[in-house]
């Protein structure tokens, strides 16, 4: 397999394990450096914790925790970062709800579950996540960071 020549910095949300390494291999297998996270806690801990700045969130639309838009709408308020949602077969309502949203700017079909997505659900990802940078939106990865981060505002739940 050939890397893009414009390697992202993608936060992959999912809350299906199997699909979320699949998925990751394969961007990552493109050039890409993947940080996967299950859930909306996790994805807001992530980056509460870690201060990275991403070009492209890639999630589920429906997660077991939370809406998927709305971590998006919560990202790109954030970071600025382009989007890409990701349905699962049969929801045309939450598909619907993904392309009327300004926070999400591409709907694909989620990967089948199992540990091998489609190589043509991974091509789509990288040539959305390219036009979405042609855009004229600069990559958020040049954007420097704020002096002082915000503290984390959402926890990981905690393990009893």
């Amino acid at each position: 397999m050939i890397p893009t020549t414009t390697p992202f910095r993608i936060l992959l949300v999912d809350d299906r394990p199997e699909s979320l390494s699949g998925l990751r291999v394969q961007l990552e297998l493109h050039g890409h450096r993947v940080d996967s996270v299950e859930g909306v806690l996790y994805a807001m801990w992530a980056v509460n914790a870690s201060h990275r700045v991403y070009d492209l969130v890639i999630s589920a639309i429906e997660l077991a925790d939370g809406d998927g838009i709305e971590l998006m709408t919560r990202l790109r308020e954030r970071m600025g970062v382009r989007t890409v949602g990701l349905t699962r077969p049969g929801a045309d309502t939450a598909a619907r709800r993904a392309a009327a949203s300004p926070a999400v700017d591409v709907v694909l079909p989620h990967p089948a579950a199992g540990p091998r997505p489609s190589e043509g659900l991974c091509e789509a990802i990288c040539d959305a996540g390219l036009s979405l940078m042609r855009a004229g939106q600069p990559r958020a990865a040049s954007s420097p960071l704020p002096p002082h981060p915000p503290p984390p505002t959402i926890r990981p739940p905690s393990v009893a």
